[in-house]
């Protein structure tokens, strides 16, 4: 299940670049057919390989915001308080 968010977020990335599979592809130095296969995420693919595919999404582009939503909706309490004010 977390592989399949990772390779939704990075097709999200891939699109909102502009990129095609090819241009990712080409970036990587593989055929297009491959990117695809790492993006239909029937295929097992390792961490590596993801690695490389968000190298070549984000190169010289926007970064891709991998956090967990649940760290990114937690509150910031104020500086000094404590937890039973």
């Amino acid at each position: 299940m977390r592989r399949q968010r990772l390779i939704a977020a990075l097709i999200a990335g891939r699109k909102a670049n502009h990129l095609t599979q090819a241009q990712v592809a080409a970036e990587m130095n593989v055929s297009q057919s491959v990117a695809a296969e790492i993006e239909s995420s029937k295929a097992d693919v390792r961490y590596s390989t993801l690695d490389r595919y968000a190298e070549a999404v984000t190169k010289h582009k926007k970064r891709l915001d991998l956090t967990p939503a649940w760290f990114r909706l937690r509150r910031v309490r104020p500086a000094g308080r404590s937890r039973l004010d």
